[in-house]
């Protein structure tokens, strides 16, 4: 699963203090079954897409957090192209997220990774370690 979050999706695609994210994953048994879902961080979907469901039947492949409704509603109704090939996750990743994020050098792996809840505003937060 690759994740990309905030300041890392371009501009033109974020949305002021969203948590929406753009969740792609696909059927296990069918690794050209995309699915293309949105969700607000934190909600019990996202939990449970991200979790217990990622390890099981449906493994997750793109996660893109604070996203705009409007690229989010674009991306699922592409969901047909992605699914024949004519639309790839790296062309996904190309449209939303910053060139040099996407550099193998820039894409080192976090060793933890967790969403912590800000009491303040009651929102999550994404935090790497």
């Amino acid at each position: 699963m690759k994740t990309f979050v905030g300041g890392q999706i371009r501009e033109e695609y974020r949305q002021p203090e969203s948590s929406l994210a753009i969740i792609i994953n696909h059927k296990k048994d069918k690794p050209r079954d995309y699915g293309v879902l949105l969700y607000e961080v934190g909600s019990q979907e996202f939990n449970q897409l991200t979790g217990a469901m990622n390890i099981g039947k449906c493994p997750v492949d793109r996660v893109y957090i604070g996203v705009s409704n409007k690229i989010g509603d674009e991306i699922a109704q592409e969901s047909d192209r992605l699914r024949s090939g004519q639309l790839t996750l790296e062309s996904i990743d190309g449209k939303l997220v910053y060139p040099v994020f996407l550099m193998p050098e820039v894409q080192s792996k976090p060793r933890r990774m967790w969403l912590e809840l800000d009491e303040k505003d009651g929102r999550y937060d994404l935090k790497l370690d």
